[in-house]
């Protein structure tokens, strides 16, 4: 395969490996690209005719960046002499009369060559002219007859047409032209002055108009004119013209219209009254139709809907919008843009190739809407817009971790000696960015150092003793936790815990009032008493030379104790999701006795989360795409609502939804998960589209409590070719005898419930019309005589 260019990237940095790829623009695979040199080559054979030019997007990246740089590379296939003339007919035959006079136009010979350029340019010859009766035009291909026959009773004539192209080597194509001679008695030849007459008209062109006019005569120069009657051929081109019958003036009868008919090819007929032998003559008379800028592009589909996995790495094209424009040339030549979101998207202007040029990430935009502008190249230019809705799917690419530890860093608690089994030391959380089932996360202990002394919640993390931990036995423990999500595969993240036991004071018997346990809310305010710490009975006076301070190694906690009186006060703001668990010591030194006693109290505090997140989506309103007649149960979308608290219950969501019209829901939610699926068959001829309210609400222990969050979702119902088309027309008509050519004789309609090209109905003629006697229109339906 040849080589066709080199796309190349200026970078400065040489140290990475730069990567090339064809994003866009060779839906068919015709080229490749060397990944590492940016060398374009050939895949498969080229034909200029099918296609002469392609503009490939090429681009480039720098070792694993996630962005790319692009490039647009035009490729022209330079046409080569591969396609010979070729005649409509191989073979064909005409009748003249023995006295037809010299000049006189016989025949055009037509032949067409697909190739471009002078390889397309014709060259027509006579390859056999016996004694040169017959000249042939060789650009226009009209044999005229040179000489008069005279005395020559030859009776037919074996004519070679040869059709050469100007390519290098030249290709041609033969056809056998064969004419017979007809014996009429001598009188005057009644004929046109053209044999054939061709005309452009606009297809805005007024009815009324003229077309142009025929004129025919007598090719006898001793014939004194009489009066000629013109006439058209009855056929359906020649319906939307009239002629005048004295003057030869043709008019426009009926609109033309380019996009149904390009060309009306018909036959004027002329007679003569003063001629008793009934003589008539008849030329050819070709109609161009002119396209005018009259269409606007038609997209496709009414609304375009994408589905891609996010990734480190752009996906190239992620999916083509296609338009469609009836007229022709310029007119119906189409460039697409791209009007909103240029950040992750570009669009192929020739293709309409959708494109993603940046690495998509779940986490940061699931939703990307995209409006797509079309034009043609007419003057005035006319245009369509489309709107494109991207969803981008989720990949477990994220590990849980725990926000309230930075990574690598030790989770250190303390915990009374003598606890009863059960007693919580902690709650941990662990945060999962994905969705689904992807951030669901699972708590387990790796056995390490543990011994079986501790046990963990596996979905709310609470951390427990399963006995009554020794300090004599041991002092410390070191565990390490993991969270685990349920994607596939499995991602985990984990933190390091060291337990640290405190003992006892060495004394026969710890009173329950030397433990004190506090339950205080998040929003506690700094410098609230939380409680006292003096033993019961000891009164406020009395406890004066009584010395209160918090252990030098617990003086980290956001606590302050009153020195003198005792009182346990909030020293900081607490925050759940930092820490929810203190335990610290108290030491008491009592002066009034000699010598002077001292104790300590133990002080447990739990912090309640205050559940003040409500849950929350990442969009307001989004919009969805399900194709019709899919099956009960297919999974329709996954919604992912987030909840900034942490405590178990307030962070845990569960979903519902209602439909806004309160009509039957062909939906179902997954309460946990956010999965929407289908509960009854789709159909869109019935629904349309649906528009849910989903609801996803925290699960606070207080129902008063409890917050939650909404988006509103327009599902599309997605039209399939389900439906045959039925006639709705009468199956009888009546039409006169004498009814005129081109008339209107019944209209068939037939309605298909489809959507866009599904239900776009073509009508057929396939029977009971041998005789052509009518046409029908497969658009309209319209059947004329």
């Amino acid at each position: 395969m040849p080589d066709f260019g080199c796309a190349l990237s200026l970078l400065t940095d040489f140290l990475e490996t730069i990567s090339y790829r064809i994003s866009s623009g060779d839906p068919y695979g015709r080229f490749s690209i060397d990944s590492q040199y940016g060398i374009i080559r050939t895949k498969k054979l080229l034909d200029h005719e099918s296609h002469s030019h392609t503009v490939l997007t090429v681009q480039s990246q720098l070792g694993s960046f996630p962005v790319y740089s692009n490039t647009q590379v035009n490729i022209t296939v330079i046409d080569v002499n591969d396609n010979p003339p070729v005649f409509v007919t191989e073979s064909d035959n005409i009748h003249i009369s023995h006295s037809t006079i010299s000049g006189t136009a016989l025949y055009i010979a037509h032949a067409e060559d697909k190739d471009s350029g002078l390889n397309g340019v014709i060259r027509y010859t006579i390859v056999s002219n016996q004694s040169s009766i017959f000249i042939i035009d060789p650009v226009l291909g009209v044999l005229y007859l040179a000489k008069t026959l005279g005395t020559n009773k030859q009776k037919e004539y074996t004519i070679c047409i040869t059709a050469e192209d100007h390519g290098s080597p030249p290709l041609s194509s033969l056809m056998v032209l064969t004419v017979i001679v007809d014996e009429q008695k001598a009188r005057p030849i009644l004929s046109f002055e053209n044999l054939v007459y061709h005309v452009d008209v606009r297809e805005t062109c007024s009815m009324g108009a003229i077309i142009l006019q025929v004129q025919a005569r007598m090719l006898d120069p001793q014939y004194i004119p009489g009066l000629f009657v013109y006439s058209l051929e009855h056929n359906t081109d020649s319906a939307s013209f009239r002629i005048d019958p004295k003057t030869g003036t043709i008019y426009l009868r009926n609109p033309l219209d380019y996009e149904l008919t390009q060309s009306h090819s018909f036959r004027a007929c002329v007679t003569s009254p003063m001629d008793k032998s009934g003589q008539n003559a008849s030329t050819s008379v070709i109609v161009n139709v002119l396209d005018e800028n009259d269409n606007s592009p038609v997209f496709m589909r009414d609304v375009y809907f994408f589905e891609i996995e996010e990734g480190s790495l752009p996906h190239g094209v992620v999916g083509t919008l296609t338009a469609v424009d009836k007229d022709s040339g310029r007119n119906g030549q189409l460039s697409y843009f791209l009007l909103s979101d240029g950040k992750y998207f570009k669009i192929n202007s020739k293709t309409g190739e959708i494109i993603n040029w940046v690495a998509l990430d779940y986490e940061q935009q699931a939703h990307h809407q995209l409006v797509v502008l079309v034009t043609d190249h007419g003057a005035p230019p006319l245009n369509a817009t489309v709107t494109a809705y991207i969803s981008v799917t989720d990949l477990n690419d994220n590990h849980p971790c725990f926000p309230q530890f930075s990574a690598g860093a030790e989770f250190s608690i303390k915990v009374l000696e003598g606890q009863p089994a059960g007693t919580l030391i902690a709650t941990v959380y662990a945060k999962d960015l994905d969705s689904g089932n992807n951030g669901v996360v699972s708590y387990s202990l790796l056995s390490g150092e543990s011994l079986g002394q501790f046990q963990i919640d596996s979905s709310s993390g609470e951390l427990r003793t399963t006995e009554a931990l020794l300090y004599n036995w041991r002092s410390a423990y070191r565990m390490v936790i993991t969270a685990a999500d349920q994607g596939i595969p499995s991602l985990q993240g984990q933190m390091d815990i060291n337990v640290e036991v405190i003992p006892l004071p060495k004394v026969s018997s710890v009173s329950f009032q030397n433990i004190r346990h506090f339950v205080i809310p998040e929003n506690f305010r700094p410098a609230q008493v939380l409680g006292s710490l003096r033993l019961p009975g000891q009164h406020l006076y009395t406890s004066k030379k009584q010395h209160y301070s918090i252990s030098e190694e617990d003086s980290d906690v956001p606590f302050e104790v009153d020195s003198s009186y005792g009182d346990l006060l909030l020293s900081k703001e607490l925050d759940y999701e930092t820490a929810s668990h203190y335990f610290f010591r108290v030491f008491v030194n009592d002066d009034q006795n000699s010598p002077p006693q001292s104790s300590t109290i133990f002080v447990s505090i739990d912090v309640e989360d205050r559940n003040d997140h409500s849950p929350s989506f990442q969009n307001d309103f989004v919009v969805i795409g399900i194709e019709e007649n899919v099956p009960v149960g297919t999974l329709v979308y996954t919604f992912n609502a987030r909840d900034g608290d942490n405590s178990f219950l307030n962070r845990n969501i569960q979903y519902s939804m209602h439909r806004n019209n309160f009509s039957e829901n062909p939906f179902l939610i997954h309460p946990f998960y956010g999965s929407l699926i289908t509960a009854v068959p789709l159909d869109r001829e019935m629904v349309q589209s649906v528009i849910l309210t989903v609801l996803a609400a925290d699960q606070a222990v207080n129902l008063t409590d409890r917050r939650q969050g909404s988006l509103t979702a327009k599902i599309i119902i997605l039209d399939v070719n389900d439906n045959h088309p039925t006639f709705v027309s009468s199956s009888l008509s009546y039409i006169r005898e004498d009814t005129e050519i081109g008339s209107p004789v019944h209209c068939i309609v037939a309605h298909d419930p489809d959507q866009g090209r599904n239900g776009q109905i073509t009508y057929y003629l396939l029977s009971s019309n041998e005789d052509h006697v009518f046409a029908l229109d497969k658009s309209s339906g319209k059947i004329q005589k």
